[in-house]
């Protein structure tokens, strides 16, 4: 059985600062993913790989000084969401439902949207 467990934390200043810049950090992650994976197709009409899209977290790494101060699991983690839209979204369009509403393709992550930040077991050792 699966358990899930919801806090409500109160962090000081510089935490909420390093959880906002965090949090915005995994959201252009998102939408870059999510850009290189539609232009790809746009463009070329082949798919970008959940595994080549973990193998360019290190790279993001060092090329950004914003993804730099942020764990790469959770840049990982973002990759993984990702994938999951991606294969909900196939899975209906397999199905036969209509696209559009809750069955449209993976969109772009705006500021207003709410983020979340979970963790695996052994991450946090």
């Amino acid at each position: 059985m699966l358990k899930a467990y919801r806090y409500r934390l109160y962090p000081s200043k510089p935490q909420q600062r390093l959880l906002e810049r965090t949090l915005e950090t995994a959201r252009r992650w998102y939408n870059d993913c999510l850009a290189q994976r539609k232009a790809a197709y746009e463009l070329v009409g082949w798919s970008v790989s959940y595994a080549y899209q973990l193998r360019q977290v290190k790279h993001r790494k060092a090329e950004s000084p914003f993804a730099a101060g942020v764990h790469s699991h959770v840049l990982q983690l973002v990759c993984t969401d990702l994938e999951r839209a991606f294969q909900a979204f196939f899975r209906r369009v397999k199905a036969g439902e209509k696209p559009g509403g809750a069955i449209a393709s993976p969109v772009l992550a705006s500021r207003s949207t709410a983020m979340a930040s979970r963790s695996t077991a052994g991450a946090s050792k």
